[in-house]
């Protein structure tokens, strides 16, 4: 049996609700006693985490459930130019996709088709899930 572990819920998108959106990115401070203090100024609701190492940051900013990752981009890229418009920090890394924040619509659970039947080989199942899947949403 495959489940449906992903954010969204791919196979039953109607069933779930995006309320936010955060997209992180990884930077090493060059002079962090004025990275927070800069980077809250240009962005007053981001989340700053502590990385394993001295002076590793993450930092998560916040966007709204309809925002598309090209639009989240530039939107980082101009916020970080606006707190560090010398070039103070840099970003080493942006992540590829958005940390969700999510719940389901209703109650009931996400329709599904049994087809009763074990199988040896884990690719075999997954490959008989996506045809069955496929013959279903006729894409």
């Amino acid at each position: 049996m495959l489940l449906d572990t992903t954010v969204l819920r791919d196979t039953y998108p109607e069933g779930i609700v995006c309320s936010a959106k955060t997209l992180s990115l990884f930077t090493v401070c060059l002079e962090e006693n004025i990275f927070e203090e800069r980077i809250n100024s240009a962005v007053p609701d981001c989340i700053i985490e502590e990385g394993i190492n001295p002076g590793e940051k993450i930092v998560k900013f916040p966007f709204s459930a309809d925002t598309e990752l090209p639009e989240a981009y530039e939107k980082i890229t101009r916020l970080w130019k606006k707190a560090f418009p010398c070039g103070e920090e840099k970003i080493l890394f942006i992540a590829q996709d958005f940390d969700y924040s999510c719940s389901a619509k209703n109650e009931e659970s996400a329709p599904c088709v049994w087809a009763g039947t074990d199988f040896a080989n884990p690719l075999t199942a997954f490959w008989e899930g996506m045809n069955l899947l496929i013959n279903i949403t006729g894409s």
